[in-house]
C-alpha cells in the first residue's frame, strides 16, 4: 500500500499531461513537408512499393533547387505510422497519437530510469517540467519522428548506464547484450542521429574496460614476479570481451537486415558534410546556446533560468560522475554533432539530450540541498526546490491555456495544408486538372501526398516549363511571387484558372525549354 501512494502522484502527474496532450492535438498540420514524406513513406509500406516512393520523390527533390529533404528519411517511424494509417487512414489525430504516446511513456520512463538519481520532491520535478513543458507538448500536434526518437533514445542511454556502468543484469550477459544492440539499431531506424549512441555505448565500454583490464594486467604482472610455476590469467578476460562484443553484433545483423529489405535514401544528408566551415561552427555554437532558452517557453525570462541552469549542470555531473557518465557522453556527441554540421535545426533536435540535461541541473540542486535533516537543511530543500516548482506552474499555466484555445477553436488549424481554403484548392487539383500534370507548389511534397501529381518547388521562372501549373499561395510571408511571374500573363503563358482567398492556380502553356522568360 505505501508502495502505491508513492506512485499516486506520479499517475496524477502523467494523467495531467495526457488531458493536456489530448487537448493540445488538432486536426490539421502545419505547411512543413516532412509529415507528409512520412506519411508517403508509410503508404509506400503498406503497398509494398518503397521503391516506388523513392523513384517518385526523387523527381521532387532533384528539381527543387534548395534541398528540402532527403529521397526518404530512416523508415522507422513509417513503420510505426503504417498500422495506424491502415487502421485510420489519414486521420490527422490518429497519426499524431505516435508521439502523443511516446510522449506520455518517457514521463513513465523518467520515473524509473531516474529514480536512482532523484527521490521524494526531486523525482516528481523531473517529471512535472517534461508532463508540462509547453514546447513538448506542442510537438505531440506533430507527425514527426522527434518523440519517438526521444523517448527510444533516452531509454537506450539509461540502458547502457545500468548495463555497462552499474553492470544490472535482466536476463543474462549474452542476451541482455543483444538486446542493447537491437535498441541502439531501433534508434537508427528511426533517426540518422542514432548513430550517436553505438558511440556513445563505445565510449562507456573504453571508460569502463580499459581501467578495469589495466587493472587486470597489473594485478597479472604482479603475480608473475612472484609465482615460479606456469599461470594462465590472460584466459579469464576472453569470454568477458566476447559479452561486451554481443551489442555491436546484434546492432551490426539488425541494421543489415533493414537495410537489405529497405531502400535507403539518406545520401543527401552525408552531401552537407562538404559545407562545413569555421565561421559555421561559430555561429551554431551561439545559436544553440540561445535556442535551448525555448525549452523554457512560458517562463519569464527564460534566457536567465537556461543561464544559471548550466552552472547546476556541471555540478551534477560532477557529483555523477561515476554513474553517470554515459548521459555526459552522449549529450556532448550531441551539441558536436550540430554545432559543426551545416544547416540550422529547431529545439526539437536537441529533444534527446534534454531529460539528462535536467536530471543533471537537479542533481546539482540536490548538491546544494546537502542533507536534509534537521530544520536548516530542510529550509535549504525548500529554497532550492522553488525554482523548481515555480517553472512547473509557468508550463502548465501555457500549456493549459494553449489547450484551451485549441479546444475553443473545436480543434481547426488557422493555416496549413487542412484549412477550407487549402482543402478547397486541393480538391480542385485532384478533379480538374489531368492525371500525371506537373504542378510548381512551395510545398512539393505536401501536394504530391494529398493530390497524388508530381511537383516541384522553384522561384525561377525559366524552369517553368518543366511545369504545367502554377499554385500560389497568396499569404505574403510564407511564399512571394517568383519574380519576373507577370511576363508570363502579358505573353499569354499564364492563365488563372481557380482562385480563393489563399491561392491562385495559373495553367501554363507555350513554355519552351531554353526560352528565358525573365529577359523579355
Amino acid at each position: 500500500m505505501s508502495k502505491w501512494k508513492k506512485c499516486l502522484p506520479f499517475v496524477f502527474l502523467i494523467g495531467v499531461s495526457g488531458l493536456l496532450v489530448v487537448g493540445t492535438l488538432n486536426n490539421g498540420q502545419d505547411w512543413g513537408g516532412d509529415f507528409a514524406s512520412y506519411i508517403m513513406q508509410s503508404q509506400s509500406l503498406l503497398a509494398g512499393s518503397p521503391q516506388e516512393f523513392i523513384e517518385a520523390n526523387r523527381f521532387t527533390i532533384e528539381h527543387t533547387p534548395n534541398t528540402i529533404g532527403p529521397l526518404a528519411y530512416p523508415w522507422g517511424f513509417p513503420t510505426m505510422l503504417a498500422p495506424v494509417y491502415a487502421a485510420f487512414g489519414p486521420d490527422m489525430i490518429a497519426l499524431k497519437s505516435i508521439g502523443a504516446a511516446c510522449s506520455l511513456l518517457l514521463l513513465v520512463l523518467l520515473v524509473v530510469g531516474f529514480r536512482r538519481h532523484h527521490s521524494g520532491l526531486w523525482l516528481l520535478s523531473l517529471v512535472g517540467l517534461f508532463a508540462f513543458n509547453p514546447p513538448l507538448l506542442v510537438y505531440t500536434n506533430w507527425i514527426s519522428s522527434d518523440l519517438p526518437f526521444m523517448f527510444f533514445s533516452t531509454l537506450c542511454v539509461l540502458c547502457i548506464t545500468e548495463s555497462v556502468v552499474v553492470r544490472r543484469r535482466w536476463i543474462s550477459p549474452a542476451v541482455d547484450g543483444i538486446l542493447l544492440g537491437v535498441l541502439v539499431a531501433i534508434c537508427c531506424f528511426i533517426r540518422s542521429n542514432g548513430v550517436l549512441l553505438l558511440a556513445t555505448l563505445g565510449i562507456t565500454h573504453l571508460l569502463v574496460l580499459a581501467p578495469a583490464l589495466w587493472r587486470r594486467r597489473l594485478v597479472s604482472d604482479a603475480s608473475l614476479s612472484h609465482d615460479t610455476g606456469q599461470t594462465t590469467p590472460q584466459r579469464s578476460n576472453i569470454p568477458g570481451l566476447w559479452i561486451h562484443a554481443l551489442p555491436y553484433a546484434s546492432y551490426l545483423v539488425a541494421t543489415l537486415l533493414w537495410r537489405v529489405f529497405l531502400p535507403s535514401g539518406d545520401s543527401a544528408h552525408m552531401d552537407l558534410l562538404s559545407q562545413i566551415s569555421l565561421g559555421g561552427i561559430k555561429y551554431h555554437f551561439f545559436y544553440y546556446g540561445k535556442l535551448s532558452t525555448q525549452f523554457y517557453d512560458g517562463v519569464p525570462y527564460p534566457f536567465l533560468i537556461y543561464a544559471l541552469s548550466l552552472p547546476l549542470m556541471i555540478l551534477g555531473m560532477i557529483k555523477r560522475r561515476r554513474s553517470s557518465h554515459p548521459m555526459a557522453v552522449y549529450i556532448a556527441l550531441t551539441l558536436v554533432l550540430y554545432v559543426i554540421w551545416p544547416a540550422t535545426q529547431a529545439l526539437r533536435y536537441l529533444f534527446p539530450i534534454l531529460p539528462f540535461y535536467i536530471s543533471f541541473v537537479l542533481s546539482g540542486l540536490q548538491a546544494l540541498q546537502g542533507d536534509a535533516t534537521g530544520v536548516r537543511p530542510i529550509l535549504r530543500r525548500a529554497i532550492c526546490l522553488s525554482p523548481v516548482v515555480l517553472v512547473v506552474a509557468c508550463f502548465l499555466v501555457q500549456s493549459t491555456s494553449n489547450a484551451y484555445e485549441n479546444l475553443s477553436r473545436n480543434r481547426d488549424t488557422l493555416e496549413g495544408p487542412y484549412t477550407e481554403p487549402s482543402s478547397a484548392m486541393f480538391s480542385f487539383i485532384r478533379q480538374e486538372t489531368e492525371p500525371g500534370s506537373t504542378l510548381i507548389f512551395f510545398k512539393p511534397r505536401v501536394m504530391r501526398m494529398i493530390t497524388g501529381q508530381k511537383s516541384f518547388a522553384t522561384y525561377n521562372v525559366d524552369e517553368f516549363w518543366r511545369a504545367d501549373y502554377l499554385v500560389v499561395y497568396r499569404p505574403a510571408h510564407k511564399q512571394r511571387m517568383p519574380e519576373d511571374s507577370h511576363h508570363l500573363e502579358e505573353r499569354g503563358n499564364a492563365h488563372l484558372v481557380y482562385e480563393n482567398s489563399d491561392f491562385w492556380v495559373f495553367r501554363l502553356t507555350g513554355l519552351r525549354e531554353g526560352e528565358p522568360v525573365s529577359d523579355h
